[in-house]
């Protein structure tokens, strides 16, 4: 929200308690979600939807000829893609999660940020998480993000290890582990 609340900190420790801390367990498990999602999906542990109508659609997105596209090609091309929009539904749901860590709406979100009580954080939390949930459900919108449908095991996955990256992170900031481990009080 945009609450002009003076904080007695400086910018650097802010930047030193906040940011980095989110934006490096972020960055890792990122990186987990993608490699794992590459290595389900290249390995076919997981079948992963591609229609004739989304490969008509990475057509529009690549210089290659018709003739040009073999199989392994639309394989390779749905591995990436299911891999990305895992990553992306990720990164959605941990922007939304650090909104909410930000301007803790209850106390049960305070470490990042001071409690501010402010519960229309709650509500702008809900209605992006269900604009990107109808978006995924939208074929046209989902096709203009270049997003594939997931499945199932995805979806589940993508969920829980956001959950997972929110209990770790809301410990990180409230055992102030990156200021220790800095040396910096």
């Amino acid at each position: 929200t945009a609450l002009s609340v003076r904080r007695d900190t400086s910018l650097s420790r802010n930047i030193l308690h906040f940011t980095l801390p989110a934006s490096f367990l972020v960055f890792l498990f990122g990186l987990i979600i993608y490699i794992g999602a590459l290595y389900l999906v290249n390995n076919r542990l997981v079948d992963t939807v591609v229609t004739p109508e989304m490969l008509a659609g990475l057509r529009n997105y690549t210089t290659m000829q018709p003739d040009q596209m073999t199989e392994e090609w639309f394989r390779q091309t749905a591995t990436l893609l299911s891999a990305q929009t895992a990553l992306t539904s990720f990164f959605v749901f941990a922007g939304i999660m650090l909104m909410l860590f930000a301007d803790p709406p209850t106390q049960w979100f305070t470490g990042g940020s001071e409690y501010t009580g402010n519960n229309l954080v709650i509500y702008a939390a809900i209605v992006l998480i269900a604009a990107y949930l109808l978006l995924l459900m939208i074929p046209p919108l989902r096709a203009f993000f270049q997003l594939v449908p997931l499945p199932w095991v995805f979806t589940v996955a993508v969920g829980l290890l956001t959950l997972i990256w929110m209990f770790v992170q809301r410990g990180i900031w409230r055992s102030r582990w990156f200021e220790r481990f800095l040396d910096v009080e």
